[in-house]
């Protein structure tokens, strides 16, 4: 049997998602890599409207932040 070599999978990493202090937003997540979810909370004083939830996606990028 002949052997056959395998190109290794690239491994796909999304940046540190970005705190956005000037919309009092903080966004935290557990992992960079594709499937990992980060969580978008707010400031003391204020509240989120909208999706708290972002993931870092197949292209390596997080979703976008759908909220306010």
């Amino acid at each position: 049997k002949r052997k056959r070599c395998h190109k290794r999978p690239t491994v796909v990493e999304c940046p540190n998602p970005s705190t956005r202090t000037c919309a009092n937003m903080i966004v935290t997540a557990e992992g960079r890599f594709v499937g990992s979810t980060g969580k978008v909370t707010c400031s003391v004083g204020y509240f989120l409207m909208g999706n708290d939830i972002i993931t870092c996606l197949d292209d390596g990028v997080w979703s976008p932040i759908k909220a306010i």
